[in-house]
């Protein structure tokens, strides 16, 4: 538990001081941002989230109980399934993909995943943690206090972020300046509205939380 909870924060503290860097032109900062910004996909914080949610699901399906009712059993299945499927979301950037079917302005513009998953995951919860209370009290407490950390991040702090990136957007409209306008570390990476201080320090959090509450 130490050596996650300090991989953690290491990875959090990585963000923030590539985006320094970043914000102070310094050399290779482009190179920083690619490996550790928090808010994009396809570096070593989304790996890391990746394989530990991969671990999560192997740890779940060493628990399916050998003994028990039909719907214990599949009680855990579907637990271990879910890790995996969070795991191959970290992956393959499903939520982002699915939630740009959505066509959503204002402030969840950049966030239109929440609005698609958020029912569907909250429904498969209640219901997955009502079957495990009965089996696994101890287990389905943990489960409920780690999502509500997870979702904390995901979609509380998340929502916020995105208020505060939509107003640093507007300002930027209001000032003449254009996307392509902004300095970018990676081709096609939007950083409209992401280069403040209060919004970096949100996505730190968001992301700090959703990997404490793994």
């Amino acid at each position: 538990m130490l050596v996650l909870s300090a991989a953690v924060a290491a990875l959090v503290a990585a963000g923030m001081i590539a985006f320094a860097l970043w914000s102070n032109e310094a050399p290779f900062a482009g190179m920083a941002m690619l490996l550790f910004d928090l808010d994009t996909e396809q570096n070593i914080p989304t790996w890391f989230s990746t394989v530990l949610l991969a671990y999560l699901a192997l740890a779940a399906w060493k628990l399916i109980p050998r003994k028990g009712s039909g719907i214990t059993r599949l009680s855990y299945v579907a637990l271990a399934s879910g890790f995996l499927f969070l795991s191959a979301d970290e992956a393959a950037l499903l939520h982002e993909r699915i939630g740009s079917t959505v066509e959503v302005g204002g402030a969840l513009a950049n966030a239109r995943w929440i609005i698609l998953w958020l029912p569907v995951l909250g429904v498969c919860g209640l219901v997955l943690l009502a079957v495990l209370w009965r089996s696994a009290p101890r287990l389905a407490a943990g489960l409920l206090i780690g999502a509500v950390v997870y979702l904390g991040g995901a979609i509380g702090v998340e929502m916020i972020n995105q208020v505060n990136r939509h107003g640093e957007a507007t300002r930027l409209q209001q000032a003449g300046v254009e996307p392509h306008q902004l300095r970018s570390y990676s081709r096609g990476e939007d950083r409209y509205g992401k280069d403040t201080l209060v919004y970096v320090a949100g996505t730190a959090a968001e992301e700090g939380l959703e990997k404490a509450g793994v």
